[in-house]
């Protein structure tokens, strides 16, 4: 029997969008027709595009980052799940913020079983700091997520978070993210690698990637400082920055910072990138050293490719990847930044091995097709009656 799942994504779900919906079409787009599983589509995105994933797409209200247009699109979205109460068996919303878990909470009430799914480790559920910690929306939607059918944590700090705020753990699906492990794999050859660097402007130097928004919490700052370090220790390497600049100032200073240190040369930006594939490929080395994440996808994407990573021992982070094993981890600072891309680019042996383990472990844990079944079985589970979490 299929069942009939709405998912709600209030930025919409594609293959280049903002996390969470980038991370469910994915998924989806691993549907086969046994899977019994038909998904109509619920956002609050403008630019949604049209895919055959979806059996339907509809626009509830839209959302442009004011206030305003989140409180519009909530009023509006309770009224749609009224209205569409008879075509779902369960709700499965992205982000634990009011856009998603108000609109949850009347799924729920209209008697459709929701589900929603939190992405970032003391972030949509967390107190907020200073006057919005007056309005108490935070501690409103806990108690609104506790009442649900289920909720889905990627990491296991978030699940241990959702325990502190009182939530069933049997209402907790522990479920991270997936990668299309078909899609994202390493180069056959080193010549393949030494090729596509050639078609995409690249030198034949050591290469390290690192893919996401230029914010501060991602840190990249500390890439083209490690960069500088490895340069006067006698290592050449080349960094590819690979995201579209969030926060101007910081990606400015970033720019100053490497055209002072005299390793401009040395660092390619890219901006926004449709197609990543080409760009892990060409590249030896992933580094991430974010201060925060949920569980990153570009993380996910570098070890299916076979790169080792250099990374920041935080939640999402360490679910994936094995300190001395898939990767190596530093503290956040620049000595054991550098020090680790150090390690790599001075060991040929231990960069294969490492990458090699990443891939082994992206395909035996995260691959694209496991991570959907699991999420289809709690589909059924929830829309049975049954409790959310794995037996």
């Amino acid at each position: 029997m299929t069942t009939r799942l709405v998912l709600w994504a209030p930025n919409g779900a594609g293959p280049h969008y903002s996390g969470p919906g980038m991370s469910a079409f994915r998924l989806l787009s691993k549907l086969q027709p046994s899977d019994e599983l038909e998904v109509t589509l619920a956002h609050g995105f403008a630019a949604q595009e049209t895919s055959p994933t979806f059996s339907s797409q509809e626009l509830v209200a839209p959302i442009n980052g004011s206030a305003v247009s989140q409180i519009d699109f909530i009023w509006r979205g309770r009224r749609w799940l009224s209205r569409h109460r008879g075509r779902f068996d369960v709700f499965y919303g992205l982000q634990a913020f009011d856009f998603t878990v108000l609109p949850a909470e009347i799924a729920e009430k209209i008697g459709i079983p929701a589900i929603v799914k939190v992405v970032q480790h003391k972030s949509d559920l967390a107190d907020k700091s200073g006057w919005r910690s007056w309005l108490g929306r935070a501690k409103a939607r806990r108690e609104k997520v506790a009442r649900l059918s289920g909720i889905v944590a990627i990491s296991d700090a978030i699940r241990q978070e959702l325990i502190s705020y009182r939530v069933p753990e049997r209402k907790i699906a522990c479920i991270p993210n997936g990668v299309d492990t078909d899609r994202f794999r390493p180069p056959a050859t080193s010549m393949e690698r030494q090729n596509l660097r050639a078609e995409l402007g690249l030198p034949g130097d050591m290469t390290i990637l690192f893919v996401g928004a230029i914010l501060p919490r991602k840190q990249p700052h500390l890439l083209v400082q490690a960069l500088a370090e490895l340069r006067s220790a006698g290592t050449d390497a080349h960094l590819i920055l690979a995201g579209p600049v969030k926060d101007k100032r910081y990606g400015d200073a970033i720019r100053s910072s490497a055209q002072e240190l005299g390793i401009g040369h040395l660092i390619t930006w890219t901006g926004f990138v449709r197609d990543m594939e080409p760009w892990y490929k060409a590249a030896d080395i992933f580094a991430l050293p974010s201060s925060n994440e949920g569980m990153p996808n570009a993380l996910l994407e570098a070890m299916a490719s076979g790169l080792p990573s250099v990374i920041t021992p935080i939640p999402g982070s360490i679910d994936l990847v094995r300190d001395g094993e898939e990767g190596i981890f530093t503290d956040g600072t620049l000595p054991s930044v550098a020090g680790a891309l150090s390690q790599y680019i001075r060991s040929p042996q231990l960069l294969a091995a490492h990458g090699a383990a990443a891939r082994a472990r992206a395909l035996r844990h995260f691959s694209a097709r496991s991570i959907l079944e699991r999420h289809i079985a709690l589909y059924r589970r929830v829309s049975a009656g049954g409790d959310a979490a794995e037996s």
